[in-house]
């Protein structure tokens, strides 16, 4: 058995043992098998996650629209490499005349398949992502600022990984282009022995650590 299968079997009888919730169960998992975020290499490929996730699930939540346990594999020609459902609740914003979103997981995880990157993030125990529509002095924009909170990333490729993930500041997605806007957004990490490191977005996906 493996270092990794040893700290997931302890975090599952700790959690057994000591009653505790799925969070606590998450963060004993962070704590002792985190990544080291002061290794540039994984603290790149983390952060390339976060953003990676924030892109598809921002694109999937704006197909489903306001739809409890949209099931995002009914968009796949839409949202490629990714799968598990979607809570999608809308939420009208009285001021701008437009609709916020907030997504959460129907099931713990989200799986994400995409860009050599093979990984889940957990929108459900306790973190969500929100979404609210940009207005423009000529009317509503088709870019969307995103924001997520604490959220567990376990990661199967390139390598295994555990981390949480969280913006900072708030991500632009452009539901025209269905990318992410270019130099807009940072985020944290957080890793073994609660660690943390902060990340920009750059282009094209990649980001700058710092």
């Amino acid at each position: 058995m493996n270092k990794f299968s040893k700290i997931a079997l302890a975090a599952v009888v700790f959690g057994v043992l000591a009653g505790c919730g799925s969070d606590d169960v998450e963060d004993f998992f962070v704590d002792n098998a985190g990544i080291d975020v002061n290794d540039d290499g994984e603290a790149t490929t983390a952060a390339e996650m976060v953003v990676k996730s924030l892109e598809l699930i921002a694109q999937a939540a704006l197909v489903c629209g306001d739809n409890p346990g949209c099931g995002t594999g009914e968009y796949d020609h839409v949202v490629s490499g990714l799968s598990g459902e979607l809570k999608v609740v809308a939420t009208p914003n009285t001021s701008t005349g437009t609709v916020n979103y907030v997504v959460t997981s129907t099931d713990t995880f989200v799986d994400i398949d995409s860009g050599g990157m093979k990984f889940q993030v957990d929108l459900k125990t306790q973190s969500s992502m929100s979404l609210e529509q940009q207005v423009l002095s000529s009317g509503t924009s088709t870019v969307w600022q995103v924001s997520m909170g604490p959220s567990n990333f376990i990661a199967d490729q390139p390598d295994d990984a555990l981390f949480y993930g969280q913006t900072k500041d708030n991500f632009h997605f452009d539901n025209g282009t269905g990318m992410l806007v270019d130099n807009m957004g940072s985020g944290i990490l957080t890793g073994k022995d609660d660690k943390t490191r902060e990340f920009t977005y750059t282009t094209g996906g990649n980001v700058n650590l710092k």
